[in-house]
């Protein structure tokens, strides 16, 4: 790999990085929803499921996890053990921002 490449894959994953923010927000908002519903939300599946795929493309392997661990639950566990996960994936990316 040349330099160049390595410097756009950095840049490429300095950017994903960048975007911590904003996940940490849309994920409060989902859990407020999740929350105040007591149930998950298909828009929270699918933006957990998004998580989950471009996480492990950018090496947040533990992020990419517990975003499939959520998807699991969403279908049979309660909301405060997914509103549990949630809290748990945000300090995560609050970890790495």
């Amino acid at each position: 790999m040349s330099q160049l490449e390595s410097q756009q894959i950095k840049n490429i994953k300095d950017r994903y990085k960048a975007s911590f923010g904003e996940k940490i927000e849309l994920l409060n908002q989902q859990r407020d929803i999740l929350v105040a519903d007591n149930a998950a939300s298909e828009k929270l599946i699918e933006i957990i499921h998004k998580l989950a795929g471009s996480s492990g493309m950018y090496g947040y392997d533990d992020i990419s996890d517990l975003c499939r661990l959520i998807m699991a639950k969403a279908d049979n566990s309660d909301a405060a053990e997914i509103e549990s996960s949630m809290d748990q994936l945000i300090a995560l990316f609050e970890q790495y921002r």
